[in-house]
């Protein structure tokens, strides 16, 4: 569940889905990693400060929510696997972040997961998350 956790987050930190999904640019690495941190960190100073987390987060909810219902279905989760309803609280496959079982993710769960998802990456919890915080959650989804 940790781990699916730090990938939720890392997800979420894409604003840019096309970005996110191109390959590194030949002579940098990260691929999606990168992209989706390049994205979040508003200012380029090399890190992703809280608001600039949450500030991804929010357009992310913004393009996700197709209907623009101020709501997340699971239409509108690719993670929850395109219409799949989640069990009650969210399990670790579906449903992630909507803690009151309702088969939707409202704005508010979006916004408490993503506390919890920069508390995890924040690893040092000094109010921002580094390349190497971000680059660190990346070695644990894939260990």
């Amino acid at each position: 569940m940790h781990k699916l956790l730090i990938a939720t987050a890392v997800a979420a930190l894409s604003v840019g889905v096309a970005a996110a999904q191109t390959g590194p640019t030949p002579g940098q690495g990260g691929g999606r990693f990168a992209a989706m941190f390049a994205a979040a960190d508003a200012n380029h100073d090399g890190t992703i400060t809280r608001a600039e987390f949450d500030a991804a987060r929010a357009a992310r909810f913004t393009q996700m929510d197709a209907d623009h219902n101020g709501s997340l279905s699971a239409s509108e989760m690719p993670h929850w696997g395109g219409g799949a309803q989640p069990a009650a609280g969210g399990d670790a496959q579906h449903g992630r972040g909507d803690a009151n079982g309702d088969g939707t993710v409202s704005r508010a769960e979006w916004d408490a997961e993503g506390a919890r998802m920069f508390s995890r990456l924040d690893t040092d919890n000094n109010g921002s998350i580094t390349q190497a915080e971000l680059q660190a959650a990346q070695q644990r989804i894939q260990h």
